[in-house]
């Protein structure tokens, strides 16, 4: 397997995570000699403090450290720099792979006064499940932007009540209104190339058609960046990326 190889460092500006609605829907092929996109996300900088929170109320249920106030790092970083939970995605792919079989519905759980999980991507239009997994009252409010997209209240515990993610690629952000340092982030995808980094800030997206494509990286705390990659038929192109504030 041939590797071309491409670095990219990127400026401290933030740019629109906002896409435009497809022209058409998704349409699922045969890949032949699909290509794959591997590399690794890296903050160059000083990592920011963590956000901090005092915990005013159901302190039995939020204060898991017993300290009295929540703490969030703004930016998750490894010893090399690795950047976890970075959104990768290819966008305006317009036919390619099938989607990955999903298990069970997507949700985001209300746990411990935390979102989990705290990123993630599912398709759009898709069935989405809001659960309270602790035994106080939480108020899940999603926004796209500063447009509401739901707001429920679920005052008691196991519940579960279902919605569905926008029908077009948006990022969704998540917020309780009884405990305002809760945070969230779901990104509505109408192609499934894409992925969310790990530990180390590697990524790897398979079987590409072979093509010339933006590739998008999103971090809550850096923004948005963006880069072309062209895919060749059967090789493996590397992107290494470099975000700073």
């Amino acid at each position: 397997m041939h590797h071309k190889r491409i670095w990219l460092i990127l400026p401290s500006a933030v740019l629109s995570f906002a896409l435009a609605l497809s022209a058409q829907a998704y349409e699922v092929m045969e890949v032949k000699d699909g290509g794959t996109l591997e590399g690794k996300v890296v903050f160059k900088g000083n990592v920011p403090p963590p956000r901090e929170a005092v915990i005013t109320k159901d302190k039995e249920v939020c204060d898991t450290e017993g300290t009295g106030v929540k703490k969030f790092p703004q930016i998750k970083v490894s010893e090399d720099g690795g950047v976890l939970n970075a959104i990768v995605f290819l966008d305006g792919v317009g036919k390619g792979k099938d989607w990955p079989k999903q298990e069970g519905v997507p949700f985001i759980n209300n746990k411990n006064c935390e979102f989990e999980p705290y990123v993630q991507v599912t398709p759009v239009g898709t069935d989405f499940e809001v659960v309270n997994s602790d035994p106080v009252l939480h108020n899940t409010h999603s926004f796209v932007d500063k447009r509401t997209l739901f707001n429920l209240a679920l005052p008691n515990q196991g519940m579960r009540i279902k919605k569905s993610m926008p029908k077009k690629p948006e990022l969704v952000r998540f917020e309780c209104d009884a405990h305002g340092w809760m945070l969230g982030w779901a990104y509505a995808s109408d192609n499934p190339y894409h992925t969310v980094t790990g530990e180390g800030g590697t990524f790897k997206i398979e079987n590409i058609p072979p093509g010339t494509y933006k590739v998008k990286v999103w971090q809550d705390y850096v923004g948005t960046k963006e880069q072309e990659v062209t895919i060749e038929p059967g090789k493996t192109a590397t992107l290494n990326v470099e975000l700073t504030k």
